[in-house]
């Protein structure tokens, strides 16, 4: 669904859709997200004593305080997952510095501010989630009064299944290439966890997590890029699109292939200077010079793939993905 209202937000902002019929879809995800975010909570709320009692190993803390803790992880978790809902809204608008600033703000609220709520405050598990939670209920708040400010004013709207019918094919081959996506990116763990001994799957995790953190830079440039791409593929500007994809393309291009080329050629002097441990070291660095160069490739396929997107294509990347798992698996 966020993909698919930040699709929508830029075909508003390119008068492809009017403001009533934005407010609408944001009304009726807003209801969507309420009510499997409440179910989500209180399935957790309700399994809690079980993962605490069957699941975890608790040795010094209190079996209750986990017990809470568990419930308000929950809390949190349904809270984050709703803000996703207003930052695809203001993605789509093109909001992104805002957004960055705010993202910012929160971050440095989460990490350095609860320090000093467990210093001076309450230093309990309990007491570092609820602090989450709430700083998440409040982002919350904010990311929803800065994207009404930004919408016209077009009086009482309801929930609209019209609204869902409108995308649900868009929203549907999202799904479907999302799921795949995790599929590809999670197999190889899942199946090398039961062929490989469990120091070797860690050695490969942390290579994977280091070449992972490769998104970092490319998702700068696919968040401006995919809601600039619908906007000109909604007005008909052929001729402006071509440019941007052009641009960002090379832009994309010239952060990551050089990046990743130092890495994976320099992979053991990198981590040995990271983590300090000639094993580590030893048993990482070929494995991380592999994959760095996969997800070099895989990142910049990313302006391709939201360019389909943003004309609402999505079958391609489905069946490349499902080809792909079909002939991943077997060869892993």
């Amino acid at each position: 669904f966020t993909p698919s209202l930040n699709r929508e937000m830029a075909r508003f902002d390119a008068d492809s859709i009017d403001a009533h019929q934005a407010r609408q879809l944001i009304k009726t995800l807003e209801v969507i997200y309420c009510c499997t975010t409440l179910f989500a909570v209180l399935l957790i709320a309700a399994l809690a004593p079980y993962i605490t009692t069957y699941w975890l190993i608790v040795e010094q803390l209190d079996y209750s305080a986990v017990e809470n803790a568990l419930i308000i992880m929950g809390a949190t978790v349904g809270l984050r997952w709703f803000s996703t809902l207003y930052r695809g809204a203001m993605l789509g608008l093109q909001r992104q510095v805002w957004l960055s600033g705010n993202s910012a703000i929160f971050a440095t609220l989460r990490g350095p501010g609860v320090i000093l709520v467990l210093k001076y405050i309450d230093a309990s598990v309990e007491a570092f989630f609820l602090y989450q939670a709430m700083l998440f209920a409040i982002e919350c708040l904010v990311l929803r009064f800065k994207l009404n400010q930004l919408l016209p004013s077009v009086g009482k709207v309801k929930f609209s299944l019209d609204a869902i019918k409108r995308i649900w094919r868009f929203t549907a081959g999202v799904a479907g290439v999302g799921v795949l996506g995790v599929l590809l990116t999670q197999l190889d763990k899942i199946l090398l966890s039961a062929f490989v001994p469990l120091s070797a799957l860690g050695y490969y995790t942390l290579a994977s997590t280091v070449a992972g953190a490769l998104g970092a830079l490319v998702a700068p440039v696919t968040n401006a890029a995919f809601p600039r791409f619908t906007e000109l593929m909604s007005g008909k500007q052929s001729a402006s699109l071509a440019t941007a994809y052009r641009e960002l393309t090379q832009l994309l291009a010239a952060v990551v292939i050089p990046v990743s080329c130092v890495i994976s050629v320099f992979a053991s002097h990198l981590l040995l200077l990271w983590t300090r441990d000639p094993l580590i070291t030893q048993n990482t660095s070929l494995i991380l010079s592999i994959l760095i160069f996969g997800s070099m490739l895989n990142g910049v396929m990313r302006l391709p793939h939201d360019l389909q997107l943003a004309s609402g294509w999505t079958r391609l990347m489905f069946v490349t993905n499902l080809a792909a798992i079909l002939i991943y698996v077997p060869l892993v």
